[in-house]
C-alpha cells in the first residue's frame, strides 16, 4: 500500500479554510494545535517535514484572508475616489450591468478586488477613475470569497478612462473573435454551445436549454472544466506525436495550454484544479519522479487552497474535485468486481461498460454536493451523459481545429468542413438535452438534508475500499515474512 501524504495535507486544508470561514476565532486555536502537531511530528518523523510545512502555509494563508475580510469590513458603506481596471466582461444584470473590478490606487487598498454594479457600459481590460461606494455582500458569501471577493460596490457617476492593460485587453479580443466566428460560421443553437465549450460563455443560451442542461444533470458539461482541458491535452499531444515524448517539450507545452485556456475562461476554480494537475504530471518526469493520480489531485487541492483557501466554497471546485476523486477511486474497485466475474475483457461490452461505470462514480460523489445546493436530482444524468459524452469530445476539437485554422488567412478555407462537422455533433447534443431535459420526472426536488444520506454511501464505500487496501497490504506482509523476507520500517 503506497504512501499519499498529500492527501492528508489536502484534508487539513480544507479543515483549516473551513473553520477560517465558519468561525474565524477557532482560526486561532487551529493554528496553535497544528504548530504543535507539526513540531512534534517533525521530531518523531522525519517523512513529516513537507506535510508539516504545509500545514503551517495553510494555517497562515487562511489567517490571511480572515484578516482580509476584517479589512473589507472597514471599507463598507464609504465612497472612494478610485483607480480600478475592468477585469471581466460585463453581465447583463436587473438594472445595469455587473463585472469584477481590481483597484489600482487611489483612496482604495492597492489589488482590492470588488463585484461592481454599473448603469454604464464600461470595457474589459480599460482603466478607469472613478467613484465607488462599497458594499458587504449580503449573501452568496461563499461563492464571493471563493473567487477572492469580500466587498460589492456600485459606481456613481461617469468614470474617466486613463489608460489600458494590454494583457486582459488581448485575451477579451481573442474571446470576442472565438464567438464571432462561432456565430459566423454554424447555426446560433449550435454557436451558443460550442461558445460555452471553448471559452465557458454561457450567455447565448436560452431559458429553456438553461433549464434541460440543469434538469439533464450536464451542466459540468456545459462549462469548461477538467474534461474539456483533457481532451484538449490529448489532442495537443496527438498532434505533436513522437515530439510529445519529449519531457522538456511536453512541460513547456502543458504549461502554455493550460496558461491560454485558464486565462481565456477567466482562470475558474475548475479549470485550474484540473490544469495545476496536468502540470505536476507533466513535470514528474522532468525531475524524475513517478506520478500517482490520487497525490497528483491532493497536490492540486493543497496548492489552490494555499492561495485561495475559501475555493473550497466554490461549488465548480467541490464538483471538480469529488468527480475526480470519483473516477480515480471507486471507479478502479467497481471495474475490478465487474472483471472479477467476467475474467476475460470483451471489446464490445467493456468501452460502454467503463463509460457507464465512470459516469455513475463521479455521479455518486457528487451527489451530495448537488442536493445540498441545488435541491434538486438529475434522474436520466447517467444515461445523458452516455449519450453526449464522446459527441461533445468531438465537437470541442473540431470546433478548435476550425478556430485555429480559420485565424490563418493562408488556409482559412480548410476551416470550414470542420465548422460542419462541430455543427453536426452539436446540434446532436443540443437535442438530446433538449428531448431528454425537458422530459416530465427528469428531476426530482430533494431537500437539503438529504444531501447527508446521499453522503452515507459514499463514506462507507471509502471505508470499505480502504479495508481492503489495508487487509491486502497486510497479506502481502505476511507472504513476505513467511518466505523469511527482512522488512525495514
Amino acid at each position: 500500500m503506497k504512501m499519499r501524504p498529500m492527501p492528508i495535507c489536502a484534508a487539513v486544508c480544507i479543515g483549516v479554510s473551513i473553520m477560517a470561514f465558519s468561525t474565524p476565532q477557532l482560526l486561532i486555536i487551529a493554528c496553535l494545535a497544528i504548530f504543535l502537531f507539526c513540531i512534534i511530528a517533525l521530531f518523531k518523523f522525519k517523512s513529516s517535514v513537507i506535510p508539516c510545512i504545509l500545514a503551517l502555509l495553510m494555517t497562515f494563508s487562511a489567517s490571511k484572508a480572515v484578516l482580509n475580510i476584517e479589512k473589507h469590513n472597514t471599507l463598507k458603506n464609504c465612497t472612494f475616489c478610485a483607480d480600478f481596471t475592468v477585469m471581466e466582461s460585463l453581465s447583463k444584470t436587473k438594472y445595469g450591468y455587473s463585472t469584477v473590478v481590481r483597484a489600482n490606487g487611489g483612496e482604495l487598498p492597492q489589488n482590492t478586488k470588488l463585484k461592481l454594479y454599473c448603469y454604464k457600459k464600461i470595457t474589459p481590460g480599460d482603466i478607469y477613475r472613478g467613484k465607488i461606494k462599497v458594499k458587504p455582500i449580503n449573501k452568496y458569501h461563499g461563492y464571493y470569497y471563493s473567487e477572492g471577493i469580500y466587498s460589492t460596490a456600485s459606481l456613481k457617476g461617469s468614470p474617466i478612462k486613463l489608460g489600458e492593460n494590454k494583457g486582459i485587453k488581448l485575451l477579451d479580443r481573442i474571446r470576442c473573435n472565438i464567438t464571432s466566428a462561432l456565430y459566423a460560421n454554424t447555426r446560433p443553437d449550435c454557436a451558443a454551445t460550442l461558445n460555452a465549450l471553448t471559452v465557458g460563455e454561457k450567455s447565448g443560451f436560452s431559458s429553456l436549454f438553461s433549464n434541460a442542461v440543469r434538469r439533464s444533470g450536464v451542466s459540468h458539461v456545459m462549462v469548461v472544466s477538467g474534461m474539456h482541458l483533457s481532451i484538449i491535452m490529448g489532442a495537443v499531444m496527438a498532434l505533436l506525436g513522437d515530439f510529445g515524448h519529449n519531457k522538456y517539450l511536453r512541460a513547456f507545452l502543458v504549461i502554455f495550454t493550460v496558461g491560454l485556456i485558464s486565462a481565456l475562461c477567466g482562470f475558474t476554480t475548475s479549470i485550474m484544479r484540473a490544469g495545476i494537475t496536468y502540470i505536476f504530471m507533466a513535470f514528474s518526469p522532468v525531475f524524475e519522479r513517478n506520478t500517482d493520480s490520487l497525490n497528483t489531485l491532493s497536490a492540486a487541492v493543497v496548492f489552490m487552497l494555499l492561495f485561495s483557501p475559501f475555493a473550497v466554497y466554490s461549488i465548480s471546485f467541490q464538483l471538480s474535485v469529488l468527480s475526480t476523486l470519483g473516477i480515480l477511486v471507486v471507479m478502479p474497485a467497481i471495474m475490478n468486481v465487474y472483471h472479477s466475474f467476467t475474467r476475460r475483457k470483451l471489446k464490445l461490452i467493456d468501452p460502454i461498460v467503463t463509460a457507464v461505470v465512470i459516469t455513475l462514480s463521479a455521479t455518486l460523489l457528487t451527489l451530495p454536493v448537488i442536493i445540498y445546493n441545488f435541491e434538486e436530482v438529475s434522474v436520466i444524468a447517467p444515461i445523458t451523459n452516455i449519450l453526449i459524452t464522446f459527441a461533445v469530445t468531438g465537437a470541442l476539437i473540431f470546433a478548435a481545429a476550425a478556430l485555429i485554422l480559420n485565424a490563418l488567412p493562408v488556409v482559412s478555407f480548410l476551416s470550414y468542413p470542420l465548422f460542419w462537422a462541430a455543427q453536426v455533433l452539436t446540434e446532436y447534443v443540443n437535442t438530446v438535452i433538449l428531448k431528454l431535459g425537458t422530459l416530465q420526472g427528469a428531476a426530482i426536488h430533494a431537500d437539503k438534508a438529504y444531501a447527508l444520506f446521499a453522503a452515507l454511501p459514499v463514506i462507507v464505500i471509502f471505508a470499505v475500499i480502504y479495508l481492503s487496501r489495508l487487509f491486502d497490504y497486510r497479506k502481502e506482509i505476511k507472504i513476505l515474512k513467511d518466505k523469511g523476507v527482512i522488512i525495514c520500517r
